[in-house]
């Protein structure tokens, strides 16, 4: 699509009314796992949501920001409610998901160019000062027929590319997994240690620079940066953990130290183990997880540690076939980088790269 060179500032109070929203402790909440109205929180993650209720105190149709830590962009589409330190931009325009992905794209990428950080909030104060920079007609008013082209174009070309992802082994074989044996992951490869149980809302932000790690499915789990704690070492990077509850099963190399929410177990390897072993042995940690556990029934805190298996390919002397995973894993991660470049889009100008906002 041909991109438009026509791009003014605009202020953002121009475009939004900025509002605070009600604060709701966490504490008031009877949360329900099957609840219709999403409880948004100052998380950087899972569009900010940390659970859902049948109650609500804000209209959606607004975005969402945090003034607490980073400052992050999120669009709510359904009514909710909010902790402290939410602030909500309510358009005085017409919305759509896809323009919201929009302005959402250019408002994060926005924090960087104003530095904002727990030491510099993106506030009510600051969200009236901010300017955006926006394509506009000859006449010098936002152009929304080239934002929704343009994200319309865009949208097309990423669900196209995800079908094409999704297929990526229609051609080949399916893996015979009959000649594998199951291993208990502590027996040999891993000490599974209980993680650190703290509360993410308890914990310090002075000087952020330990991931904590939650039992969310997304961003390698990671909900934020936290002050490190006194006497309190967090565990080293190359771990994997795994949620024993929320996102069961979810299991993911931690590439920095970090700690940990409730109802997250650590994996320490026993033994030298290349980052594509630790890849295909979490993925099989999840296969497992969702086939035969589930939240609140058959959570995995019982069994982690006791009688849960998996999967792995064996050598013909019984051994597990490290090269076999390492191997296998290498092929994936090539078949995946082949198709992540159709994902990308390259920066021309005053073009914003809008797909990795995109919600499909």
């Amino acid at each position: 699509m041909k991109t438009t060179t026509e791009w003014s500032s605009f202020k953002l109070i121009d475009l939004f009314q900025v509002k605070g929203t009600k604060t709701t402790p966490k504490k008031k909440i009877d949360f329900d796992e099957y609840g219709r109205y999403p409880y948004i929180t100052t998380s950087a993650i899972n569009n900010g949501v940390y659970g859902y209720s049948e109650s609500y105190t804000e209209n959606g149709g607004v975005l969402t920001v945090d003034s607490a830590v980073r400052g992050v962009v999120f669009y709510q589409s359904t009514n909710f409610l909010a902790s402290d330190h939410v602030e909500k931009l309510i358009p005085k325009f017409e919305i759509t998901s896809l323009r919201a992905q929009f302005f959402i794209t250019i408002l994060n990428k926005n924090i960087r160019k104003y530095g904002y950080s727990y030491d510099h909030k993106r506030s009510q104060t600051k969200l009236k000062q901010e300017e955006i920079e926006l394509p506009v007609t000859s006449s010098g008013l936002v152009n929304f027929k080239y934002i929704d082209n343009y994200m319309s174009s865009m949208q097309e070309t990423v669900q196209k590319k995800i079908k094409r992802l999704t297929n990526l082994s229609s051609n080949e074989k399916t893996i015979n997994t009959e000649k594998w044996n199951r291993f208990k992951l502590y027996e040999s490869l891993f000490t599974v240690v209980t993680g650190n149980k703290f509360d993410f809302s308890k914990m310090t932000f002075k000087n952020p620079h330990v991931n904590f790690v939650g039992r969310s499915g997304l961003n390698n789990g990671v909900g934020g940066l936290v002050d490190e704690i006194k006497n309190v070492k967090p565990f080293p990077a190359g771990s994997l953990t795994v949620a024993l509850g929320g996102s069961i099963g979810s299991s993911f190399i931690q590439t920095e130290d970090f700690y940990t929410s409730q109802n997250v177990a650590v994996l320490v390897p026993k033994i030298e183990l290349s980052d594509l072993t630790k890849q295909f042995i979490a993925t099989m940690i999840r296969r497992e997880s969702d086939l035969y556990y589930s939240a609140f029934v058959n959570e995995l805190n019982k069994h982690i540690n006791t009688d849960f298996t998996v999967l792995l390919p064996v050598t013909s002397e019984g051994k597990i076939d490290f090269e076999y995973m390492e191997a296998y894993m290498a092929k994936i991660n090539r078949l995946m980088y082949q198709n992540q470049r159709y994902f990308q889009k390259v920066v021309k100008g005053r073009e914003v790269n809008i797909v990795e906002n995109l919600t499909l």
